[in-house]
């Protein structure tokens, strides 16, 4: 990169200032905020390849360039590649130590994608989930990430598929889906537990909210109008709402925010525009506005305060913001809207709102100039209406309450030229009517006039006890000095040509000499009392100034202004910018140089710093600045950007922290500065800052997870205890050791087995087998049921008797069927009657009601004599498997059957001898029958049988008083 006042790209010590542009009114409050604050405007990349989809999380970045992902460590400048393949990748999001994005490496022709990961602690890419298919959108907190996915499922004959919103945790590798509507959900977004997203299931796009511990989806709002981007942070829900457009001609959106603690809704922009965009951080909203149809700059509000500002110009389009903390990173392109991609040049930019790199000292009512420097103490000349006097301003940093003190020192008349060191200051004054120097104490006022020649001495400067300044007494401009310690005069550098511009450092005084008809730089030592030539050029150099071996001075031997140096202890001359612009007036303090950049249309300043060998752009305003001084800390300059001239401020920060180098622990770390307690943790990082014992408290109970190496309890100044519960800030006392604090978290604070009793039965959750039912506990047999409505503990097979017999009415689901249980049961035959569960005989009558559990043909016996009163129904005598008979007196246990003469009983006869007597009976009175019958036939014809050699028909003759009738052998009548 060429030398000169253009920003190296990656350098830490980069601070530019963006002009800000006219503002837009927001609520009721549209605000620059501090009148001497302007934030830092910072280019990241700047590449002809097409940049987009910005994340940023603390100090890292991912962006998509020209196909792939890219990771730049902001802190560092190293730009980390990621993917590296002809698929496209897109849309890169970063939180926690995850970058997601969406790849098409393993089908880059098709519609679906797959999701990777890569992890910033391991350096370890991987792909999460493939065959995905949906928007664009992908949101990462933590370990989890939400997107929309294309669900390919016929509804109805209208409906094919939709949009879904799904949740994938890369820690367990589950994933989850979030809704299930027929209609389209997309754009989520993620922040702890709650995912938000847009939802068309009212026809309109709505807001809907989903809490991931309790399963409850929320509608935010339902109106005909659509609201859409919902983002969500903490316990802030913002989005793009176009309610308050009906009775607009075109678009015109406005900002909603919803808070999930308080449950209230309120609109945050009362302005109507359109809106590109919105993310919500902290307290902060960020969107992009295009109120006129012109550009989209990006615009912030702060919630606490209500106000808003401006942060982008109108030099292009600002696409695909994001926020963190006071960071913001957006992408903007130039050139041709129509050649995609390779006529775009684009840049990637940050904006940090915490950084204040300037700082208007003076105001409109006063004209500044001659600002001096020493140490923290910066003085001018404040020009006023009626008066001139010098002012002084204490320093203390933009981190203050108090950033400076400033009080009037001394009133002068004329007052120019004032040089500052020591509690001394040095000025020209032209109140009798010549410029004489004057020197005045800053701690008493007083004053002493140096020189009363009638002729003019100016242009003064001071160092240690010498002052040196040019001097017109002999009719020329020559060097003069002053040694206030032995009060006398000192001759430098006199003649007939003119010596000016005098610089101080200790013995050494420099200046700018013609005496060979060019302007030369030359130096003078007091203690050697020798004189040197710097520079021996045909052309010009000016503007010296010195600092221990180092000359500076502006040199315009290559046809412009540039900056050079020169080293008196290694005697070597150096070119330290090469511009076409000029650069003027250079001022050195040890390793640092500074000078004004004039390139025609404004004027900036720029630094050289040594270690890069590049020149840094410190100032980025329209404006002419001059008088330019450099203390240690400060740089001061006067400056007409007000249209007056003011004494502006800014101080060396090469990280833009907000802390001056010289006191910042950190100068290259933007996120530290401090260390006060010198444990080696800096005091932003560092939960005990004031405490060398400990630093880390991650749930912020005042109380440290362990003690830093080396120190214990007796080391902590605060009287520090360690927090044996270190995951809740509400607990730190943990006496059984086992995790869970014992105020709120462990229900058995003396038992280190246990800490939690869901169900209050009394039982530890870790003990409890059933920790959700307080009725229950144990489960001895491992059958699934507890104990107490077991009604067989200790048998796995059963676990059921609703009339509590002792027999189980089923088996358990777990087990197959079988006939005896573990512990030798049967299951109950009659689950409903206490009394009975068995039924040997399968006569439906239980055995112990049954007098006869043996025998199905019969089960009462009312006298108990062994004899049944009667069979069972559809049962006789011959279905009886044990002999039964029935008992002729049922209630006489004493007899049941009539006994014979021979001791048989005859009551078990009967059975027997009255069948058998009505057979003989009935046989009888058929042989009576056949007789009689046959008697009655006994008179009647027999025809006659032909011999069997001589055929002729049977005929039967049959006599009728009417006619006779012949029937052959055939059976045929014939007359």
């Amino acid at each position: 990169m060429e030398e000169g006042c253009r920003r190296p790209l990656f350098s830490v010590m980069f601070c530019s200032l963006i002009l800000m542009a006219s503002s837009v009114p927001l609520l009721s409050s549209w605000s620059e905020g501090h009148p001497n604050q302007k934030a830092v405007e910072r280019i990241l990349m700047e590449d002809d390849q097409y940049i987009q989809h910005p994340s940023i999380f603390e100090d890292l970045v991912t962006y998509r360039r020209s196909g792939d992902i890219y990771l730049l460590d902001i802190l560092t400048g190293i730009e980390i590649r990621l993917t590296d393949d002809d698929a496209s990748q897109f849309h890169p999001q970063i939180h926690g130590e995850w970058v997601v994005w969406k790849d098409k490496r393993s089908d880059r022709n098709a519609d679906d994608w797959d999701l990777y990961g890569y992890n910033v602690r391991t350096g370890k890419e991987s792909m999460l989930i493939s065959g995905l298919n949906g928007y664009d959108d992908v949101s990462i907190h933590g370990d989890r990430v939400v997107f929309s996915q294309y669900v390919d499922e016929e509804i109805d004959r209208w409906t094919d598929g939709h949009y879904d919103i799904f949740m994938y945790d890369i820690s367990s590798g589950e994933k989850i889906r979030i809704t299930d509507n027929i209609t389209d959900q997309h754009d989520p977004d993620i922040s702890g537990n709650v995912i938000v997203w847009a939802d068309e299931r009212y026809d309109s796009s709505d807001i809907f909210m989903y809490d991931i511990l309790t399963g409850v989806e929320t509608p935010l709002t339902h109106y005909e109008e659509d609201q859409f981007t919902p983002r969500v942070d903490g316990d802030r829900i913002v989005w793009i709402d176009q309610r308050h457009s009906y009775y607009q001609s075109s678009r015109s959106d406005s900002i909603y925010l919803y808070n999930i603690t308080t449950k209230e809704e309120r609109r945050v922009t009362e302005h109507v525009s359109d809106i590109r965009g919105i993310e919500i951080q902290g307290d902060r909203i960020l969107w992009a506005d295009d109120p006129t149809n012109s550009r989209d700059p990006l615009y912030i509000l702060d919630l606490t305060t209500n106000k808003g500002k401006r942060i982008t110009e109108d030099r292009a389009d600002s696409f695909g913001a994001d926020i963190f903390g006071s960071r913001i990173v957006w992408y903007e392109y130039y050139n041709s809207y129509n050649s995609y991609p390779l006529d775009r040049e684009n840049k990637l930019f940050m904006f940090d709102l915490d950084i204040v790199p300037e700082i208007r000292i003076t105001n409109e009512t006063t004209v500044g100039k001659s600002p001096v420097i020493f140490d923290e103490d910066l003085s001018w000349i404040d020009v006023g209406i009626r008066s001139t006097y010098i002012s002084k301003l204490k320093y203390f940093g933009y981190n203050s309450d108090n950033p400076y003190t400033r009080k009037m020192m001394m009133d002068i008349p004329d007052a120019d030229g004032l040089s500052y060191g020591h509690n001394t200051l040095v000025w020209s004054d032209r109140s009798d009517g010549d410029q004489d120097i004057y020197v005045g104490s800053t701690d008493t006022g007083d004053r002493l006039k140096l020189t009363d020649s009638g002729s003019d001495q100016h242009n003064p400067c001071i160092s240690d006890d010498i002052v040196v300044w040019v001097d017109e007494r002999e009719g020329n401009s020559d060097i003069y000095g002053y040694d206030m310690n032995e009060d006398h005069m000192i001759m430098i550098a006199n003649g007939s040509s003119n010596q000016t511009s005098p610089s101080i450092d200790g013995g050494r005084i420099t200046w700018v000499d013609d005496r060979f008809g060019n302007r030369d730089i030359f130096l003078y030592d007091l203690e050697e009392k020798e004189e040197y030539r710097i520079t021996d050029d045909p052309y010009d150099q000016t503007s010296p100034d010195i600092d221990g071996d180092m000359i500076v001075w502006q040199d315009n031997r290559t046809g412009n202004w540039s900056i050079h140096s020169y080293d008196t202890g290694s005697n070597t001359e150096r070119r330290l910018s090469d511009e076409s612009s000029n650069q003027t007036c250079p001022k050195i303090l040890g390793n640092r140089v500074i000078w004004i950049d004039d390139d025609g249309q404004n004027d900036d300043i720029c630094m050289y710093d040594p270690t890069s060998k590049d020149n840094i752009q410190l100032t980025q305003s329209r404006s002419n600045k001059s008088s330019l001084v450099i203390g240690k800390d400060l740089i001061a300059w006067v400056d007409d950007r007000h249209c007056s001239r003011d004494i502006y401020l800014r101080m060396f920060d090469r990280d833009c922290d907000d802390v001056i180098d010289s006191v910042d622990l950190y100068p290259d770390n933007p996120f530290f500065s401090k260390d006060t307690d010198g444990d080696g943790v800096p005091d932003n990082m560092d939960d005990f800052p004031e405490d060398p014992s400990a630093s880390v408290d991650l749930d912020q109970d005042d109380h440290p997870e362990k003690w830093n190496d080396g120190y214990g309890p007796e080391d902590s100044i605060t009287n520090l205890t360690i927090d044996q519960v270190p995951r809740n800030y509400r607990e730190w006392i943990d006496a059984d050791g086992d995790g869970h604090g014992d105020d709120e978290e462990d229900e058995f604070p003396n038992d280190p087995l246990e800490w939690n009793d869901d169900d209050g039965d009394g039982i530890g959750d870790n003990t409890d087998m059933f920790p959700d039912d307080r009725r229950e506990w144990n489960d001895t047999d491992g059958d699934g049921v507890g104990d107490n409505k077991d009604s067989f503990p200790n048998d796995p097979d059963i676990s059921k008797d609703h009339d509590e017999d002792g027999y189980p009415d089923e088996w358990n689901e777990r087990t197959f069927d079988k006939e005896f249980s573990s512990t030798g049961l049967k299951l109950d035959e009659f689950r409903g009657d206490p009394d009975e569960w068995n039924d040997t005989d399968k006569d439906e009558v239980g055995d112990n009601s049954d007098a006869f559990p043996n025998d199905p043909a019969a089960s009462v016996d009312s006298d108990g004599d062994g004899y049944p009163d009667e069979w069972n129904y559809y049962m006789d005598e011959d279905d009886s498997t044990t002999g039964l008979k029935l008992d002729h007196y049922p209630y006489d246990p004493e007899r049941a059957r009539e006994r014979s003469e021979d001791g048989l009983d005859l009551s078990t006869m009967t059975s027997v001898i009255v069948p058998v007597s009505c057979a003989i009976f009935i046989g009888i009175f058929m042989i009576v029958l056949m007789i009689i019958i046959g008697v009655a036939l006994k008179g009647k014809d027999t025809p006659k049988t032909e011999p069997k050699d001589s055929y002729r028909p049977l005929v039967r003759e049959l006599k009728d008083p009417r006619k006779e009738v012949i029937v052959d052998g055939t059976g045929i009548d014939k007359e």
